[in-house]
């Protein structure tokens, strides 16, 4: 994972995520934005239930997080660091490349709408007639093999992508392919 660079702290590991409740306030704010050395950025979010690796999720206004679903808007990130309990802060990824993107294992090219799976991730699948996401283009074809030096591992509805990210954001506007 990336090395995050710059003030308050860093590096720190994208990858790592750590308790936050109300009793154990997170070491940095929520909503704070960093950038590795390859120009990615990253925003600091809290977890509202286990997330996995590459899922695709958004926020409120307090950076709590949410799944994506057929009629959400609002902000769009990348996990970059599997939270195995909602008690977890940590790092979603919101502009540059992205090589673990986890979206419909028949997902290609193109438009893609948000959507959550029936064994419970929070993707993008092929567009039809959903909300439209700006910020997003995908850049290879899904993968049901494990993401390059990540933990990812798809399901048969599932792949890994790769991604280019431009502060994803999901407007209400319909899909007009």
């Amino acid at each position: 994972m990336a090395q995050l660079t710059g003030a308050i702290g860093y590096p720190h590991a994208t990858s790592l995520n750590v308790t936050a409740t109300s009793a154990i306030p997170p070491p940095i704010a929520f909503g704070t934005r960093a950038r590795d050395s390859a120009g990615n950025e990253f925003i600091y979010v809290d977890f509202d239930a286990k997330k996995a690796l590459g899922e695709v999720i958004t926020w409120d206004s307090a950076f709590l997080t949410a799944d994506l679903s057929a009629t959400i808007t609002g902000p769009v990130g990348v996990v970059v660091g599997a939270a195995t309990t909602s008690d977890l802060a940590g790092w979603v990824q919101v502009y540059g490349l992205c090589s673990h993107v986890l979206g419909s294992s028949s997902l290609t090219s193109g438009m893609a709408e948000p959507a959550a799976t029936t064994d419970g991730y929070s993707v993008m699948i092929n567009a039809t007639s959903g909300l439209q996401v700006a910020g997003w283009n995908f850049l290879t074809s899904a993968s049901t093999a494990t993401s390059p030096g990540e933990a990812t591992t798809a399901s048969s509805i599932l792949g890994v992508l790769t991604a280019m990210l431009n502060y994803p954001y999901i407007s209400g506007d319909p899909v007009t392919s």
